[in-house]
């Protein structure tokens, strides 16, 4: 098994903190072929990372592994309103380029239950496009490596969900290098027993009057352990541009360990750049109230739990899946 060391912080800080990076265990297996449900308007073939010049100028010792090891690669293009889902397979590592021209939608959901995989997709949206990302990770160890160039006055939109991940690593660096493009995410994570995450997020602002918010909102419990790295970067030349980042954790024990890293990079006077972390355990006083309304105690933070990842799951935008993640984390009427 291979071992990398991957969501590196673009400004390290101490050592004894554990934060600078993490060490991602690479499948070695072959993996079974993907399972692609499409929609009309959108084409999906093979392609060859090196004779098709798909891979990014962004290379470091993850994607060098992916352009030498991964078993399938895909090239994703088209337009279309409605989602195409993808079923990532158990093992091995695959590579999908998502490819939205001008004026062209597309948007992709990424369901993977995996015992131990390793997926990289890499983004690009042309002028006016709009490129928007699902991707479930549940169970299991997953590495997710996501790289994305968006254009002038493109959009990128990014959800990701993590569900009782075994061992779970996702890395993201999204470039806004054209005029007024825009990237939103909306990230939210419920962890349990011995589970573990680590995110990286790298928001590289190159355009004039480009925009970046992230949310991120998780629940810990058991002994779950996560880490979370975000990074704006406004670069020379952003004037005009803003970037935002909260995240939001609740802890349900003393046993869980919780690490926020936000990183604020400016190279650039007019820029307008922000971050903010809310973690804490549950209010007492809810917990009161809610208990004279004849609720048990346990119901209780099963109920807080649960809504705490509903803004999360409300923007996947696909009914289908919003209520499969619903049922997972216990939720049967989405309603309630």
């Amino acid at each position: 098994m291979k071992q990398i060391r991957v969501n590196q912080l673009p400004t390290p800080t101490y050592r004894w903190l554990g934060v600078n990076d993490a060490i991602a265990e690479l499948p070695e297996a072959k993996s079974a072929e993907p399972c692609f449900t499409a929609p009309d308007g959108i084409e999906i073939k093979n392609c060859d990372l090196q004779s098709d010049h798909i891979l990014s100028e962004s290379q470091n010792e993850l994607s060098s592994f992916f352009a030498d090891s991964c078993t399938f690669s895909y090239l994703i293009t088209g337009s279309s309103e409605q989602p195409l889902h993808v079923q990532i397979p158990n093992n091995g590592s695959n590579f999908f380029f998502i490819h939205a021209k001008s004026d062209s939608k597309i948007t992709v959901i990424m369901h993977t239950q995996a015992e131990h995989n390793a997926f990289r997709t890499q983004i690009k949206a042309d002028p006016y496009a709009a490129i928007k990302l699902v991707q479930i990770i549940r169970n299991g160890k997953s590495v997710s490596d996501i790289d994305a160039d968006i254009a002038e006055n493109a959009h990128f939109e990014l959800v990701q969900i993590f569900l009782e991940s075994d061992n779970a690593i996702a890395g993201t660096t999204v470039s806004l290098k054209g005029r007024n493009s825009v990237f939103t995410s909306n990230i939210g994570y419920l962890l349990d027993h011995n589970n573990a995450l680590d995110i990286n997020l790298n928001i590289i602002q190159n355009g004039k009057k480009s925009e970046s918010e992230t949310d991120v909102k998780g629940v810990l419990r058991g002994s779950a352990k996560k880490t979370f790295r975000g990074t704006i970067d406004f670069r020379n030349g952003a004037s005009g541009a803003k970037g935002a980042e909260r995240e939001d954790v609740l802890l349900m024990n003393s046993h869980v360990q919780n690490k926020t890293v936000p990183v604020i990079l400016c190279a650039e006077e007019d820029v307008a750049g922000s971050h903010g972390a809310s973690i804490g355990q549950i209010d007492a006083s809810h917990i009161f109230y809610m208990q004279s309304r004849g609720i048990p105690e346990d119901r209780i933070t099963e109920i807080i739990a649960q809504s705490k990842l509903g803004s999360v799951i409300r923007a996947i935008g696909d009914p289908e899946t919003e209520r499969s993640i619903y049922l997972a984390i216990g939720k049967e009427d989405p309603d309630e």
